[in-house]
Parts: C-alpha cells; sequence; structure tokens
C-alpha cells in the first residue's frame, strides 16, 4: 500500500513538472531569416523574418530591433526607412528611436499583451549608403543579426543577392561576439547570390556579419554631391560645432587686429616721450625680459651704469655719480628698485628677489598710462561668450533636429557681423581675474542644457566636449587680449615704422652713410636699445659693423664694444653682433632669474560589428 501511494505521488510530480515546464521554457529566437538585395545607388531592401518564443519575461508585448548604422569606409552613417511591419502576418503598430550609433525599432501594441508560444516577426526596411564603392571591386559588409541581442538565436539563414542578377563573386561571414573573426564555414556563392546557413546557435551577445564583393559597375553609385550632403547632415553636431569655433576665431582675432593703422613711409626717430621699454609694450601688449633688457641697456647708453659679463654671471653696477637726466620714468623706478640696497646686482637666483621686485617696479610704471593704449571694456569678451553659449545650443539642438544648426549659425554670424562694427573703434579686453569663474559658468550652463533637453550623454559623445572645449579656449583668450584704442593703434603704427628704420639698410641717413669718426658708436648706441626692444638688434648692428670696427682702432681698441659693456670672455665673433650679444645675455639672465618670457613679439577578414541585436519589452 505504501508503495502504491509512493508511485501515485512519483507521477503526480511529474505531471505536474511537465505542465509547469513550458512556463520556464527560454525566450529565443528560433530563426532569424535575412534576405538582402542590393539595389542601385548603394542602398539594400532588407527583409527580415523572426521566429520567437515568447514567455512573458522579457517579451511581454513586442520585441525592439538594433539596427547599427555605422559608417562603412567613406559613407556617411546608414540612413534607415521602414517600409513594413507585421505580427504573425497582420500589420502591427511600431515605432523609431534614431541614436547615436543605431536605429531601434520597437515592434509590436504597447497596449496588447502576446500570449505566451511562438510568434513571428517580418520587419522590411531600407538602409541608405550600405554599400562602399572601389575601384575595381563593389563590397557590402552587413552586420545580419547583431551582436548585442539579448536572447540566443538557434539558426540564421541569410541571402544576398543584387537586383538585377548579377553574379557575386566573393562571400565570407563571422560568427561570435564583437570583433569575432570566427569564420561561418556554411557560406557559398549560390547561382550567384550569397548564402549562409547557421545551424550552430548564437548566444546572447553574439551575431554573424557577412561581406561580399562583386565587379565595379553592376550597380550604379549613388550622386555625389547628394552622398556628401547626406555626409554633412549626418555629422551636423560636429560640422556645427567646427563652424561656431570658426566664426568665434575669426572674432576673436579681428578684435585683436582691430584699430591697426599703418604710417606711410619709414619714421627714423622713435614716438616721442617713449622709451624703449615702453615701445616692446605697446607693439607686443605685455612685458617681457626683452623690455627688461632694454632699459638696462638705455640706462647703460645714457651714463647711468655699466654692464659686466662674468663667467660667475651678468652684473649691474652702479656708476658713483649716475646721469638720469634723459632717463623715463620707468627707468628712473627700474634703476632706483635695482640699486636700492647696494651699488651692483647680479642677475642670478641668490638676487632673484631684487630683481622680480624691480620688475614689477617697471611693468607697474609702464602700466601707468596702459588706458591711453589699451582699452579696458567688456563687449568683446561677453560677445565671444554668447558665441560659445549659441554654438554650444546649436550643438546640443542639432544632434537631434536636422537644419536648427543652419539657422543657428546664420544668427551667429549675422550678430558677430553686427558687435564687429559696434566695436570697430572700440576693441576690448578684460583682465585675467573672472576667466576661471566665467568658465565654470560655461560648464554649467551647458550642462544645464543638456540636462534640460534630455539628450543622453552618449548620444553626443567626444567630439561635442572637444569642441566645446575649444570654444571656451577660445573665448578665454578674449578676455586676455589687450585692444588698442584709437591713440594706441596710432602709436603702435609710429613704433612699427620706426622699426622698419631700424632693419632696412635702404634706409640710412645721409649722416649714417659715412660713419668713420669717434661719433659712430654713440650714433651705433643712440636707438641700440630701441632695437633690442623691438626685435631687430640684428638688422641695427648689421648696419655699423664694418664702421665700428673702424672707430674702434681708431679708439686704440682690437674690436668695438661699449665703453659700459664688459666681458670677460669677448672674441671677435661676438663683437661682430654686439646688439644680439648684449640683448640675448641681458634677457636670457632675466628670464632664468624672474621665469618669466626672453623673446618678443581595406582588411580581408570579417568580424563581427558591435551594436544591434534584439530585445524585448
Amino acid at each position: 500500500m505504501i508503495v502504491y501511494s509512493r508511485i501515485r505521488f512519483g507521477l503526480f510530480s511529474l505531471l505536474v513538472l511537465a505542465a509547469l515546464g513550458p512556463l520556464h521554457a527560454e525566450e529565443a529566437i528560433e530563426r532569424f531569416a535575412s534576405r538582402i538585395t542590393i539595389l542601385d545607388g548603394g542602398t539594400v531592401r532588407v527583409e527580415e523574418t523572426l521566429r520567437v518564443r515568447a514567455e512573458g519575461d522579457q517579451i511581454k508585448r513586442g520585441i525592439f530591433r538594433d539596427i547599427v548604422r555605422t559608417a562603412r569606409g567613406d559613407n556617411p552613417r546608414l540612413d534607415i526607412t521602414i517600409e513594413d511591419v507585421r505580427l504573425n502576418g497582420d500589420r502591427v503598430p511600431y515605432d523609431i528611436n534614431t541614436r547615436r550609433g543605431s536605429v531601434r525599432i520597437r515592434m509590436g501594441d504597447p497596449d496588447a499583451r502576446l500570449p505566451v508560444g511562438e510568434h513571428v516577426f517580418s520587419l522590411i526596411y531600407l538602409a541608405e549608403w550600405a554599400v562602399v564603392f572601389g575601384e575595381a571591386e563593389d563590397r557590402l559588409l552587413w552586420d545580419v543579426t547583431g551582436s548585442a541581442s539579448v536572447f540566443p538565436i538557434h539558426k540564421v539563414d541569410v541571402r544576398i543577392a543584387l537586383e538585377n542578377g548579377a553574379a557575386l563573386t566573393r562571400a565570407s561571414a563571422a560568427a561570435g561576439p564583437a570583433g569575432s573573426e570566427r569564420p561561418v564555414e556554411t557560406t557559398r556563392l549560390e547561382s550567384g547570390a550569397a548564402v549562409v546557413a547557421y545551424s550552430s546557435g548564437l548566444a546572447p551577445g553574439e551575431g554573424i556579419t557577412i561581406e561580399t564583393h562583386w565587379p565595379t559597375g553592376l550597380i550604379a553609385r549613388p550622386d555625389l554631391a547628394a552622398m556628401q550632403m547626406e555626409r554633412l547632415h549626418d555629422r551636423r553636431m560636429v560640422a556645427t560645432g567646427l563652424a561656431g569655433s570658426a566664426v568665434l576665431l575669426i572674432f576673436v582675432v579681428a578684435v585683436w587686429l582691430g584699430g591697426r593703422k599703418r604710417t606711410a613711409g619709414i619714421r627714423t626717430t622713435p614716438p616721442k616721450n617713449l622709451s624703449a621699454a615702453a615701445c616692446a609694450y605697446i607693439l607686443n601688449r605685455r612685458y617681457t625680459s626683452s623690455a627688461f633688457a632694454a632699459a638696462v641697456v638705455s640706462l647703460a647708453a645714457k651714463g647711468a651704469l655699466e654692464i659686466c659679463d662674468r663667467d660667475a654671471g651678468l652684473t649691474l653696477v652702479r656708476l658713483d655719480a649716475p646721469d638720469l637726466s634723459a632717463a623715463s620714468p620707468g627707468e628712473h623706478r627700474l634703476f632706483e628698485t635695482l640699486f636700492a640696497s647696494g651699488d651692483q646686482v647680479t642677475l642670478d637666483r641668490d638676487h632673484r628677489k631684487t630683481v622680480r621686485r624691480a620688475t614689477r617696479a617697471h611693468r607697474a610704471a609702464l602700466k601707468k598710462d596702459e588706458a591711453r593704449y589699451f582699452a579696458v571694456r567688456r563687449p568683446a569678451a561677453l560677445v565671444a561668450l554668447a558665441i560659445t553659449a549659441l554654438v554650444t545650443l546649436a550643438m546640443v539642438y542639432s544632434a537631434v533636429h536636422a537644419g536648427f544648426a543652419l539657422a543657428i549659425l546664420a544668427v551667429i554670424m549675422m550678430a558677430t557681423i553686427m558687435a564687429y562694427r559696434t566695436l570697430q573703434n572700440r576693441y576690448a579686453g578684460l583682465t585675467t581675474k573672472p576667466v576661471w569663474q566665467v568658465l565654470a559658468v560655461i560648464f554649467l550652463i551647458g550642462a544645464g542644457l543638456i540636462a534640460l533637453l534630455g539628450v543622453p550623454t552618449t548620444a553626443i559623445g567626444p567630439p561635442f566636449f572637444a569642441l566645446i572645449g575649444l570654444m571656451l579656449f577660445v573665448s578665454g583668450l578674449a578676455f586676455l587680449v589687450k585692444s588698442r584704442t584709437p591713440f594706441g593703434a596710432r602709436i603702435a603704427a609710429e613704433i612699427s615704422a620706426f622699426r622698419d628704420y631700424l632693419k632696412d639698410r635702404d634706409s640710412i641717413r645721409p649722416d649714417e652713410t659715412d660713419c668713420t669718426d669717434l661719433d659712430c658708436p654713440y650714433r651705433f648706441e643712440r636707438y641700440l636699445a630701441y632695437a633690442i626692444a623691438l626685435g631687430v638688434e640684428d638688422k641695427w648692428n648689421d648696419r655699423f659693423a664694418a664702421a665700428l670696427n673702424k672707430a674702434a682702432r681708431e679708439r686704440g681698441q682690437t674690436h668695438y664694444h661699449p665703453f659700459w659693456y664688459h666681458c670677460s670672455h669677448m672674441h671677435s665673433r661676438q663683437t661682430a653682433s654686439i646688439g644680439s650679444v648684449l640683448g640675448t645675455n641681458i634677457a636670457g639672465a632675466h628670464a632664468a632669474t624672474t621665469g618669466m618670457h626672453a623673446t618678443t613679439a581595406a582588411s580581408s577578414s570579417v568580424s563581427v560589428g558591435a551594436g544591434g541585436g534584439v530585445g524585448g519589452f
């Protein structure tokens, strides 16, 4: 009796397990059939039939199909057009969501639940720009199933043929996860078509990719202009960013160059009441070690100090009775600060505090009249920031909406032109203090736009952030730009004209044509500081080289060098370019001491494509 009860209980358990078994059956794609026809113009027509088993787990109302849109060769991304979607032979609702690298097609009625069991989904669509055209062969590299499917695929059937019936010449396929090159041995050519019959099964995350070839000329090529327009449209976000960056850069450069004027001819004297260092500061829009070197040489030539270039370093020595009567206010400040605690100072790290203090005093004196030469106003920098914000907005929108970028760019161009005309004679610049705060605000605005518009970061990608970074950098330049006032532009033009005189051999004045007397060194040293400040000391030196050496012999010297310059390792090659030696040595020593700028002004193998696949919802 006990044995009979146990048998009866065992049979009952088996019946229960048999009844419950289908509830735990695996959701899968039993068969994935694809019929691909290659049309003229590089478009392919794809008919996919998916027989799936739904168990109400992930497949509740339908499935989604992800189709990879990755560009092949020089083609733009695939342009997908849906022709028909059916479920078990009847038309069924669907929606399309275009992503950065793929198109997701959701097939099924979201308000109707699928009964458990097998169902057949069929999808017909066109994919433009799929074919890669070559010189001798054309080819199609097609990601059949995608490698991101969440379901196993038990069987795959593929057939690829040309619409006109011409024969393909080669075909190969690979199966496995993304990047796999495991060949599908059953790939073959049959009646001119490529056929794949794969029954080994694909695990979730695996797929099949097939590549076919045929001679060039069997199908018509697409219109080149249409392809270029489509390529631009597909990359409209990057194109918008590049165009906006170009507009921004042009605007900032125009602001920086604005107000420049040229004076006809060559000026044989520097602008009145401007020292050599002041000329360098105005022309270069900043203080450099060359301005310091020019001021030191100017003080030496005026009889205030001597320059000793020894092996131990370059030392400035205060004369017992310095003559500062002809020195500029900036040179006065530099001299007083350099020798505030002694009669000599060496340009080395041991004296860097003294040299830096003197540099700050000299720069402050030059900056005292800066407002006369440079405008300090906000409009240009604010326009640059506005352009950056508009381009950022255009890039975010253009990732979703076509054509919006063109409208935004038109507005940007108009705004830039209007701003440029408004600021034509009043160009602006700001100090560096608010730069980082402004850049931080721009980052916050960009992040807020992305969040408000609901654009995922993956849909924008690295190019977005790279271009925004470029625009932020250029916008930052607008804050650092020192733009000249009309007066400053006129003075800068006069300085440039004087620089042309210093470097142009053909501009020698009559009193310089015969410089053989003892007065020749004075004529050379008179403007040597200006030549160093304006970076043309070599040209100025070359003009007087022969006459200076002749005058030196009349002085009783082997080679010429100024009385106020002493060098323990002077030789003839150096004396032939004494101006360059002085400028380079002093500016180099000053730069090393203070850390300031010293200068002026096609594969034969097939691999499985990444992405794409099938899932449920």
